[in-house]
């Protein structure tokens, strides 16, 4: 967004910084509103300065999923950072962000009581949040252009394959099938079906959904598989929606499966439908566990 540009019946003035532009048009306040410094707003500025309204504006419009992440992220990230100092004044930082944010990074380093005061130049200001700056808000149920990874254990049931890759067709979903070997899968009838995938290639992190179809001597293998343990084990963790049909063993041992929160047992038509709308909403962020103490 350039100077001079109308939004909301005044005019953006050319020496705010193009993110508080972007920021006030998105909000409809004048960005004299935010003071007549821009210390408050800018980003780091000075290394005594902390990010304040911005960061804080951002934070607070995103879903507590997405917050979450930021947490992990930044726990991440800061971790990897050997100078004990410039983890402390982080913390300093984060805490003018938001105190829960801070509280969150603060123990997810192991650092509680190590944070370094900083005084900011100016207070932050609490703006109202934002759905438009999250993403998670603003995404909509749906099929199209996502890809669903259906692995294929010997002895499976060809036809819920085929009612599954109908029902997949109808939503604009692309599908692969996956096998131990790529050149495809003995079904319950003894026919070769081909396969696009190895399994040994093909991890559950490159689809949107997963989906496993196997008989008794399939779920026997892949139950003895790394590869199909892990494959199963990742799209749990991912908190991605899985069906499954045939493979008692496999889902014990990968995660202990139950049907609830994205997770469903293919046992006919009504249960099809089911796996269908939960691939459509994608993620079951309740299932998430990674340090459930922390964040």
């Amino acid at each position: 967004m350039s100077p001079g540009v109308v939004a909301k019946d005044w005019e953006i003035t050319p020496e705010a910084p193009i993110g508080v532009q972007i920021i006030c048009a998105i909000q409809g306040v004048h960005p004299n509103s935010l003071g007549t410094t821009w210390e408050q707003n800018t980003a780091f500025s000075t290394p005594l300065y902390p990010t304040n309204s911005q960061a804080r504006l951002f934070y607070r419009s995103q879903t507590k999923p997405e917050q979450k992440h930021i947490a992990q992220a930044l726990t991440f990230e800061l971790s990897k950072v050997e100078t004990a100092a410039i983890r402390f004044r982080m913390l300093g930082h984060l805490a003018w962000i938001d105190e829960t944010l801070a509280e969150q990074v603060t123990r997810g380093l192991g650092a509680e009581g190590r944070a370094e005061k900083v005084t900011p130049a100016r207070e932050p200001i609490d703006l109202e949040p934002s759905p438009a700056l999250s993403l998670y808000s603003r995404k909509q149920p749906t099929l199209e252009g996502r890809k669903v990874g259906i692995l294929l254990g010997a002895g499976f049931d060809a036809k819920a394959k085929k009612d599954l890759l109908a029902q997949l067709e109808k939503e604009k979903a692309t599908n692969a099938l996956v096998s131990s070997k790529v050149q495809g899968e003995e079904d319950s009838e003894g026919t070769l079906q081909p396969g696009d995938m190895a399994l040994r290639g093909a991890p559950s992190v490159l689809f949107d959904a997963v989906v496993v179809l196997s008989g008794p001597r399939g779920d026997k293998e892949l139950a003895q598989n790394p590869n199909a343990v892990s494959f199963l084990m990742d799209a749990f963790r991912h908190c991605k929606a899985i069906a499954w049909s045939g493979i008692p063993l496999l889902a014990a041992k990968a995660a202990n499966l139950q049907p609830g929160g994205g997770l469903i047992k293919l046992d006919g038509k009504d249960s099809l439908t089911d796996f269908i709308a939960a691939a459509r909403k994608s993620r079951f962020w309740e299932r998430e566990s990674e340090t459930p103490d922390i964040v």
